[in-house]
Protein backbone atom coordinates (compact mmCIF):
# COMPACT_ATOMS: atom_id res chain seq x y z
CA UNK A 1 0.00 0.00 0.00
CA UNK A 2 1.13 3.49 -1.22
CA UNK A 3 2.69 5.62 2.14
CA UNK A 4 0.11 8.81 2.93
CA UNK A 5 2.86 11.13 3.10
CA UNK A 6 3.00 10.41 -0.56
CA UNK A 7 -0.12 13.11 -0.63
CA UNK A 8 2.38 15.62 0.14
CA UNK A 9 5.24 15.09 -2.04
CA UNK A 10 3.05 14.47 -5.19
CA UNK A 11 1.82 17.80 -4.33
CA UNK A 12 5.00 18.97 -3.50
CA UNK A 13 6.42 17.89 -6.74
CA UNK A 14 3.95 19.08 -9.30
CA UNK A 15 3.71 22.64 -7.49
CA UNK A 16 7.76 22.80 -8.01
CA UNK A 17 7.34 22.04 -11.61
CA UNK A 18 4.17 23.64 -12.03
CA UNK A 19 5.80 26.74 -11.27
CA UNK A 20 9.06 25.79 -13.13
CA UNK A 21 7.61 25.15 -16.29
CA UNK A 22 7.63 27.97 -19.05
CA UNK A 23 3.61 29.93 -20.53
CA UNK A 24 3.57 27.99 -23.71
CA UNK A 25 3.25 25.10 -21.81
CA UNK A 26 0.14 26.00 -20.52
CA UNK A 27 -2.35 23.54 -22.09
CA UNK A 28 -0.14 20.53 -20.93
CA UNK A 29 0.15 22.28 -17.59
CA UNK A 30 -3.38 21.69 -16.96
CA UNK A 31 -3.09 17.89 -17.65
CA UNK A 32 -0.31 17.31 -14.95
CA UNK A 33 -2.30 19.32 -12.55
CA UNK A 34 -5.37 16.25 -13.16
CA UNK A 35 -2.62 13.95 -13.34
CA UNK A 36 -1.51 14.28 -10.19
CA UNK A 37 -4.64 15.39 -8.30
CA UNK A 38 -5.86 12.07 -9.40
CA UNK A 39 -2.47 9.71 -7.85
CA UNK A 40 -3.82 11.89 -4.55
CA UNK A 41 -6.96 11.25 -4.99
CA UNK A 42 -6.04 7.28 -5.55
CA UNK A 43 -3.87 7.16 -2.63
CA UNK A 44 -6.72 8.35 -0.16
CA UNK A 45 -9.07 6.53 -1.52
CA UNK A 46 -7.37 3.24 -1.54
CA UNK A 47 -6.72 3.91 1.93
CA UNK A 48 -10.60 4.77 2.76
CA UNK A 49 -11.36 1.45 0.78
CA UNK A 50 -8.87 -0.73 2.77
CA UNK A 51 -9.64 0.52 6.01
CA UNK A 52 -13.56 0.17 5.88
CA UNK A 53 -12.84 -3.42 4.73
CA UNK A 54 -10.40 -4.71 7.47
CA UNK A 55 -7.75 -5.17 5.01
CA UNK A 56 -5.82 -2.18 5.98
CA UNK A 57 -5.01 -0.95 9.34
CA UNK A 58 -4.27 2.68 10.98
CA UNK A 59 -0.88 3.79 10.40
CA UNK A 60 1.37 6.53 12.02
CA UNK A 61 3.57 7.93 9.43
CA UNK A 62 6.94 9.33 11.17
CA UNK A 63 9.43 11.80 9.91
CA UNK A 64 13.38 12.05 10.53
CA UNK A 65 13.21 8.54 12.11
CA UNK A 66 12.01 9.34 15.19
CA UNK A 67 8.47 8.65 17.16
CA UNK A 68 6.55 11.78 18.69
CA UNK A 69 6.76 13.75 20.46
CA UNK A 70 10.66 14.10 18.72
CA UNK A 71 9.55 13.92 15.40
CA UNK A 72 6.23 15.39 13.52
CA UNK A 73 3.90 12.49 12.60
CA UNK A 74 0.85 11.80 10.24
CA UNK A 75 -1.78 9.71 10.86
CA UNK A 76 -3.78 7.79 8.38
CA UNK A 77 -7.15 6.71 10.12
CA UNK A 78 -11.11 6.66 9.12
CA UNK A 79 -12.01 9.85 9.89
CA UNK A 80 -8.38 11.11 7.74
CA UNK A 81 -8.74 8.99 5.01
CA UNK A 82 -12.74 10.00 4.63
CA UNK A 83 -11.39 13.59 4.79
CA UNK A 84 -8.44 13.50 2.23
CA UNK A 85 -10.70 11.39 -0.13
CA UNK A 86 -13.28 14.11 -0.23
CA UNK A 87 -10.40 16.88 -0.31
CA UNK A 88 -8.47 15.67 -3.12
CA UNK A 89 -12.18 14.24 -5.17
CA UNK A 90 -13.29 17.97 -5.06
CA UNK A 91 -9.86 19.11 -6.06
CA UNK A 92 -10.40 17.13 -9.02
CA UNK A 93 -13.55 17.72 -9.97
CA UNK A 94 -13.11 21.47 -9.32
CA UNK A 95 -10.02 21.07 -11.94
CA UNK A 96 -12.46 19.19 -14.51
CA UNK A 97 -15.10 22.22 -13.93
CA UNK A 98 -12.13 24.88 -14.24
CA UNK A 99 -10.45 23.09 -17.22
CA UNK A 100 -10.77 25.97 -19.75
CA UNK A 101 -10.17 28.96 -17.49
CA UNK A 102 -7.09 27.49 -16.11
CA UNK A 103 -5.66 26.62 -19.24
CA UNK A 104 -5.94 30.74 -19.26
CA UNK A 105 -4.93 31.97 -16.03
CA UNK A 106 -0.86 31.12 -15.76
CA UNK A 107 0.87 28.93 -14.48
CA UNK A 108 1.09 30.24 -11.21
CA UNK A 109 -2.82 29.55 -10.69
CA UNK A 110 -1.94 26.21 -11.01
CA UNK A 111 0.20 25.96 -8.56
CA UNK A 112 -1.46 27.83 -6.21
CA UNK A 113 -4.69 25.19 -6.09
CA UNK A 114 -2.25 22.09 -5.95
CA UNK A 115 -0.80 23.91 -2.45
CA UNK A 116 -4.25 24.86 -1.41
CA UNK A 117 -5.10 21.52 -1.28
CA UNK A 118 -2.01 20.31 0.20
CA UNK A 119 -2.34 22.28 2.85
CA UNK A 120 -5.71 20.86 3.91
CA UNK A 121 -4.41 17.21 3.22
CA UNK A 122 -2.03 17.65 5.94
CA UNK A 123 -4.32 19.93 8.11
CA UNK A 124 -6.13 16.42 8.47
CA UNK A 125 -3.82 14.05 8.94
CA UNK A 126 -0.73 16.21 11.29
CA UNK A 127 -0.69 15.17 14.61
CA UNK A 128 1.87 18.26 15.18
CA UNK A 129 0.57 21.80 16.58
CA UNK A 130 3.17 23.74 14.88
CA UNK A 131 2.72 21.81 11.73
CA UNK A 132 -0.64 22.43 11.69
CA UNK A 133 0.12 26.52 12.08
CA UNK A 134 2.56 25.97 8.94
CA UNK A 135 0.29 24.51 6.54
CA UNK A 136 -2.83 26.65 7.73
CA UNK A 137 -0.98 29.46 6.63
CA UNK A 138 0.09 27.99 3.30
CA UNK A 139 -3.72 27.49 2.92
CA UNK A 140 -4.54 30.57 3.86
CA UNK A 141 -2.39 32.39 1.58
CA UNK A 142 -3.10 29.89 -1.16
CA UNK A 143 -6.29 30.61 -0.30
CA UNK A 144 -6.00 35.00 -1.02
CA UNK A 145 -4.48 33.35 -4.65
CA UNK A 146 -7.87 31.54 -5.51
CA UNK A 147 -9.89 34.43 -4.54
CA UNK A 148 -8.39 36.59 -7.32
CA UNK A 149 -8.71 34.01 -10.06
CA UNK A 150 -11.61 36.55 -11.09
CA UNK A 151 -9.58 39.63 -11.11
CA UNK A 152 -11.56 42.93 -10.15
CA UNK A 153 -11.76 45.38 -7.64
CA UNK A 154 -14.14 43.58 -5.15
CA UNK A 155 -11.98 40.21 -5.29
CA UNK A 156 -8.96 41.92 -4.67
CA UNK A 157 -10.69 43.51 -1.64
CA UNK A 158 -11.90 40.42 -0.45
CA UNK A 159 -8.68 38.46 -1.00
CA UNK A 160 -7.22 41.21 1.05
CA UNK A 161 -9.58 41.46 3.94
CA UNK A 162 -9.06 37.58 4.22
CA UNK A 163 -5.09 38.07 4.71
CA UNK A 164 -5.36 40.69 7.56
CA UNK A 165 -7.83 38.22 9.47
CA UNK A 166 -5.84 35.38 8.33
CA UNK A 167 -2.94 37.30 9.99
CA UNK A 168 -4.53 38.47 13.58
CA UNK A 169 -5.87 34.36 13.61
CA UNK A 170 -2.55 33.05 12.90
CA UNK A 171 -1.58 35.70 15.73
CA UNK A 172 -3.46 34.23 18.38
CA UNK A 173 -2.70 30.11 16.74
CA UNK A 174 1.18 31.47 17.24
CA UNK A 175 0.71 32.86 20.69
CA UNK A 176 -1.20 29.77 21.86
CA UNK A 177 1.63 27.44 20.52
CA UNK A 178 4.53 28.97 22.39
CA UNK A 179 2.36 28.93 25.66
CA UNK A 180 1.53 25.44 25.27
CA UNK A 181 5.43 24.37 24.08
CA UNK A 182 6.15 26.59 27.26
CA UNK A 183 3.61 24.50 29.47
CA UNK A 184 4.68 21.01 28.07
CA UNK A 185 7.88 20.81 26.37
CA UNK A 186 6.37 18.58 22.98
CA UNK A 187 4.45 20.51 20.34
CA UNK A 188 2.56 16.98 19.50
CA UNK A 189 -1.18 17.18 20.37
CA UNK A 190 -1.78 13.78 22.08
CA UNK A 191 1.04 14.66 24.69
CA UNK A 192 -1.12 17.72 25.78
CA UNK A 193 -4.26 16.29 27.21
CA UNK A 194 -2.70 17.26 30.39
CA UNK A 195 -2.55 20.81 29.27
CA UNK A 196 -5.40 22.17 31.04
CA UNK A 197 -3.94 20.76 34.58
CA UNK A 198 -1.06 22.96 34.54
CA UNK A 199 -0.86 26.17 35.97
CA UNK A 200 -2.01 28.90 32.97
CA UNK A 201 -1.84 25.76 30.22
CA UNK A 202 -5.68 27.02 30.05
CA UNK A 203 -4.23 30.26 28.84
CA UNK A 204 -2.50 28.21 25.97
CA UNK A 205 -5.49 26.35 24.91
CA UNK A 206 -7.85 29.60 24.73
CA UNK A 207 -5.92 31.23 22.21
CA UNK A 208 -5.70 27.89 20.15
CA UNK A 209 -9.52 27.55 20.28
CA UNK A 210 -10.22 31.00 19.79
CA UNK A 211 -7.72 31.12 16.78
CA UNK A 212 -9.47 27.92 15.09
CA UNK A 213 -12.89 29.32 16.06
CA UNK A 214 -12.17 32.47 13.86
CA UNK A 215 -10.56 30.36 11.29
CA UNK A 216 -14.58 28.36 11.13
CA UNK A 217 -15.95 31.81 10.04
CA UNK A 218 -18.50 32.13 13.06
CA UNK A 219 -20.79 34.63 13.46
CA UNK A 220 -20.81 37.44 13.41
CA UNK A 221 -16.97 37.69 12.51
CA UNK A 222 -17.15 36.60 9.69
CA UNK A 223 -17.70 39.37 7.17
CA UNK A 224 -14.72 39.22 5.63
CA UNK A 225 -15.13 35.26 4.74
CA UNK A 226 -18.70 36.26 3.49
CA UNK A 227 -17.30 38.58 0.50
CA UNK A 228 -14.98 35.79 0.03
CA UNK A 229 -18.04 33.31 -0.95
CA UNK A 230 -19.43 36.51 -2.74
CA UNK A 231 -16.30 37.75 -5.23
CA UNK A 232 -14.82 34.36 -6.03
CA UNK A 233 -15.63 32.40 -8.74
CA UNK A 234 -18.39 30.25 -8.15
CA UNK A 235 -15.88 26.93 -8.34
CA UNK A 236 -13.67 28.49 -5.76
CA UNK A 237 -16.74 29.35 -3.73
CA UNK A 238 -17.86 25.47 -3.62
CA UNK A 239 -14.26 24.12 -2.46
CA UNK A 240 -13.78 26.66 0.43
CA UNK A 241 -17.24 25.71 1.57
CA UNK A 242 -16.79 21.82 1.09
CA UNK A 243 -13.18 21.13 1.68
CA UNK A 244 -11.66 24.32 3.77
CA UNK A 245 -14.26 24.20 6.36
CA UNK A 246 -15.06 20.44 6.83
CA UNK A 247 -10.56 20.69 7.21
CA UNK A 248 -10.84 23.40 9.93
CA UNK A 249 -13.59 21.43 11.86
CA UNK A 250 -11.81 18.03 12.25
CA UNK A 251 -8.63 20.55 13.57
CA UNK A 252 -11.08 21.59 16.23
CA UNK A 253 -12.12 17.80 17.08
CA UNK A 254 -8.21 16.61 16.94
CA UNK A 255 -8.03 19.08 20.27
CA UNK A 256 -11.22 18.66 22.15
CA UNK A 257 -9.50 16.38 24.27
CA UNK A 258 -7.11 19.19 25.14
CA UNK A 259 -10.22 21.45 25.72
CA UNK A 260 -11.86 21.65 28.83
CA UNK A 261 -15.12 19.72 29.16
CA UNK A 262 -16.58 22.96 30.88
CA UNK A 263 -15.90 24.68 27.50
CA UNK A 264 -17.47 22.46 25.07
CA UNK A 265 -20.99 23.62 25.76
CA UNK A 266 -20.14 27.31 25.26
CA UNK A 267 -18.29 26.10 22.24
CA UNK A 268 -21.40 24.45 21.01
CA UNK A 269 -23.37 27.46 22.01
CA UNK A 270 -21.04 29.35 19.31
CA UNK A 271 -21.83 27.04 16.48
CA UNK A 272 -26.14 27.02 17.32
CA UNK A 273 -26.04 31.00 17.02
CA UNK A 274 -24.22 30.91 14.24
CA UNK A 275 -26.48 28.29 12.50
CA UNK A 276 -29.66 30.30 13.50
CA UNK A 277 -28.61 34.03 12.77
CA UNK A 278 -26.69 32.75 9.66
CA UNK A 279 -29.41 31.07 7.81
CA UNK A 280 -31.38 33.88 8.95
CA UNK A 281 -29.34 36.59 6.95
CA UNK A 282 -29.16 33.95 3.96
CA UNK A 283 -33.41 34.03 3.79
CA UNK A 284 -32.47 38.12 3.41
CA UNK A 285 -30.09 37.55 0.70
CA UNK A 286 -30.69 38.54 -3.12
CA UNK A 287 -26.86 38.14 -4.24
CA UNK A 288 -27.03 34.21 -5.15
CA UNK A 289 -23.59 33.80 -3.75
CA UNK A 290 -23.80 35.42 -0.52
CA UNK A 291 -26.72 33.78 0.10
CA UNK A 292 -24.53 30.31 -0.31
CA UNK A 293 -21.78 32.02 1.40
CA UNK A 294 -24.17 33.38 4.43
CA UNK A 295 -25.17 28.93 4.40
CA UNK A 296 -21.92 27.51 4.12
CA UNK A 297 -21.33 29.52 7.17
CA UNK A 298 -24.10 27.97 9.39
CA UNK A 299 -23.49 24.67 8.22
CA UNK A 300 -20.50 25.22 9.43
CA UNK A 301 -21.59 26.12 12.80
CA UNK A 302 -23.82 23.50 13.01
CA UNK A 303 -21.15 20.83 12.46
CA UNK A 304 -18.89 23.03 15.28
CA UNK A 305 -21.68 22.70 17.73
CA UNK A 306 -22.04 18.25 16.48
CA UNK A 307 -17.94 18.30 17.38
CA UNK A 308 -18.46 19.49 20.55
CA UNK A 309 -21.17 17.02 21.34
CA UNK A 310 -18.98 13.92 20.09
CA UNK A 311 -18.93 12.67 23.17
CA UNK A 312 -22.47 12.60 24.13
CA UNK A 313 -23.18 10.66 20.58
CA UNK A 314 -20.63 8.07 21.02
CA UNK A 315 -20.42 5.67 18.35
CA UNK A 316 -23.11 7.56 16.28
CA UNK A 317 -20.72 10.81 16.26
CA UNK A 318 -18.87 9.88 13.03
CA UNK A 319 -22.25 8.45 11.48
CA UNK A 320 -23.78 11.66 12.00
CA UNK A 321 -20.71 13.71 10.88
CA UNK A 322 -20.28 12.30 8.32
CA UNK A 323 -23.60 12.45 6.80
CA UNK A 324 -23.51 15.95 6.94
CA UNK A 325 -19.81 16.14 5.26
CA UNK A 326 -21.29 14.31 2.01
CA UNK A 327 -24.83 16.18 1.68
CA UNK A 328 -22.46 19.18 2.77
CA UNK A 329 -20.02 18.10 -0.02
CA UNK A 330 -22.82 17.50 -3.16
CA UNK A 331 -24.97 20.41 -1.99
CA UNK A 332 -22.92 23.47 -1.58
CA UNK A 333 -19.84 22.51 -4.20
CA UNK A 334 -22.71 21.43 -6.57
CA UNK A 335 -25.15 24.58 -5.74
CA UNK A 336 -21.96 27.03 -6.54
CA UNK A 337 -21.00 25.13 -9.65
CA UNK A 338 -24.73 25.97 -10.98
CA UNK A 339 -24.48 29.34 -9.95
CA UNK A 340 -21.46 29.26 -12.05
CA UNK A 341 -23.56 27.97 -14.99
CA UNK A 342 -26.28 29.79 -14.76
CA UNK A 343 -23.78 32.86 -14.26
CA UNK A 344 -26.11 35.25 -12.91
CA UNK A 345 -25.87 36.41 -9.42
CA UNK A 346 -29.64 37.36 -9.60
CA UNK A 347 -32.19 34.84 -7.84
CA UNK A 348 -35.01 35.68 -10.46
CA UNK A 349 -32.34 34.52 -13.33
CA UNK A 350 -32.44 31.07 -11.83
CA UNK A 351 -35.85 30.70 -12.87
CA UNK A 352 -33.83 30.16 -16.58
CA UNK A 353 -33.21 25.97 -14.67
CA UNK A 354 -37.10 25.52 -15.61
CA UNK A 355 -36.28 25.62 -19.05
CA UNK A 356 -33.28 22.86 -18.76
CA UNK A 357 -34.44 19.75 -17.46
CA UNK A 358 -31.58 18.26 -16.69
CA UNK A 359 -30.53 21.30 -14.67
CA UNK A 360 -33.41 21.86 -12.65
CA UNK A 361 -33.19 17.71 -11.96
CA UNK A 362 -29.74 18.35 -10.56
CA UNK A 363 -30.46 21.38 -8.32
CA UNK A 364 -33.31 19.44 -6.77
CA UNK A 365 -31.11 16.40 -6.63
CA UNK A 366 -28.27 18.77 -4.66
CA UNK A 367 -31.25 20.73 -2.09
CA UNK A 368 -33.34 17.68 -1.26
CA UNK A 369 -30.86 15.18 -0.12
CA UNK A 370 -29.21 18.25 2.04
CA UNK A 371 -32.49 19.02 4.34
CA UNK A 372 -33.93 15.55 4.59
CA UNK A 373 -30.60 14.83 6.23
CA UNK A 374 -30.07 17.94 8.08
CA UNK A 375 -33.48 17.37 10.13
CA UNK A 376 -32.98 13.69 10.20
CA UNK A 377 -29.50 12.65 12.04
CA UNK A 378 -30.26 15.70 14.35
CA UNK A 379 -32.69 13.10 16.08
CA UNK A 380 -30.66 10.36 16.29
CA UNK A 381 -29.83 8.63 19.53
CA UNK A 382 -26.74 8.95 21.14
CA UNK A 383 -24.60 5.52 20.61
CA UNK A 384 -23.37 4.82 23.79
Amino acid sequence: MVNPVHIVSIALITAFLLGMTGKRHQNALVYILLIALTGMLAISASWLTGILSGTLKPVEVYTAGFKPPFAINLRMNLPEASLTTMINLLGLMTVIYLFDILKKSGKYILSILIVFLLGLNVMVMTRDLFNLFVFLEVTSIATAGLVILVQNRRSIAAGFKFLIASSVISGFLLLGIIFAYAYTATLNIDFMTHLVSIKGGAVAVFFVIIALLLESKPFPANGWALDMYETAHPAVGGVLSAASLPATLFVIYKLMPVVPESWHPVIGVFGIITFAASNFLATRQENVRRMLGYSSVAQGGLMLSLVTMSSFYGNSFWFIILGFLITNFFAKAGLFWLNGLVESDDQSKWSILRKKTLLFFLFGVLWLPWQVCRHFLLFLPNGK
